[in-house]
């Protein structure tokens, strides 16, 4: 499982804020709840002016290096799912699906709207989550999720428990998932070796 804003591209901080706008620690609590895109009928979608903006893949800039990884992840057989808790709104289905086109980048599915990724992940046998959320990430790692919390300018100051594998960039977040390939089928692995010690390996 992916994260999209600010983990795969930037964009613009009214898209941030309105993508985001249902997304808050009660919807946690609640059963899970998604939506799956459909890529066909999003590329139909009209544009509202009032998401005009937000309706252009052009605003949305990939984060240093992600496209050349995921490139990589494709060719290597990983399973690649988007995983956001975008609101559920056509405008910000279309400026995704059109960022994917117009990158070349491929993928199994996008998930929008979801207001738990733990649950969402355990439901479907994920085996792990990039993301820049600390919250989404620590409570993966309670499910037996490996998480890889990607650290930004905006959570830059936040204090993360030691055990949660952290990456600055893409480059690094690519090393964690290579130490993990051979260890994901593995309950126990956690006890031998620290996700930093893996990751360093690769590097």
């Amino acid at each position: 499982m992916i994260d999209l804003d600010r983990t795969v591209f930037d964009c613009p901080s009214i898209t941030y804020f309105f993508g985001n706008m249902s997304f808050g620690e009660t919807n946690l609590n609640k059963d899970l709840e998604y939506v799956v895109v459909d890529a066909k009928k999003s590329r139909e979608y009209a544009n509202n002016l009032f998401f005009l903006k937000m309706s252009h893949a052009k605003n949305f800039t990939p984060v240093d290096d992600v496209l050349r990884v995921l490139d990589k992840w494709n060719k290597q057989g990983i399973e690649i799912t988007f995983v956001s808790s975008r609101a559920n709104f056509k405008a910000f289905h279309r400026a995704t699906v059109e960022w994917f086109d117009k990158y070349g980048v491929k993928y199994e599915n996008i998930i929008m709207d979801c207001n738990n990724k733990a649950k969402y992940g355990e439901l479907h046998g994920f085996d792990m989550l990039i993301d820049d959320t600390l919250k989404n990430c620590t409570d993966c790692l309670k499910v037996g999720i490996i998480p890889v919390w990607v650290r930004t300018k905006y959570n830059k100051k936040v204090v993360a428990p030691e055990e949660l594998f952290q990456a600055t960039n893409w480059e690094e977040i690519d090393a964690c998932v290579q130490a993990m390939l051979p260890y994901y089928q593995t309950p126990t692995f956690l006890q031998e070796e620290s996700f930093q010690e893996l990751a360093a390996e690769q590097l």
